[in-house]
């Protein structure tokens, strides 16, 4: 799998991760919640673009948007609860 691909979900765990440290600021962990949610969105682009080149197997791709839309859905239900 491509670092970068890596690198953007980990970014984004970081981030949902300070927005649930900065509950008691909502303000703050809003904005660390919408910073994980573009991550996100770009991570989900990077995967079509190596399904695309083949760089990874369309199984894993599938996998991986699979995953990529849970955690989409989840960061945008976190969002309406502060």
């Amino acid at each position: 799998m491509p670092t970068t691909i890596t690198q953007l979900f980990g970014s984004a765990k970081s981030l949902i991760d300070l927005g649930a440290q900065n509950a008691a600021s909502p303000k703050k962990a809003k904005g660390f919640v919408r910073k994980a949610a573009k991550a996100l969105k770009k991570d989900g682009k990077l995967v079509a673009r190596a399904a695309k080149k083949r760089t990874i197997s369309a199984d894993c791709a599938a996998a991986l948007t699979n995953l990529l839309s849970d955690a989409t859905t989840r960061t945008k239900q976190l969002l309406s609860t502060l």
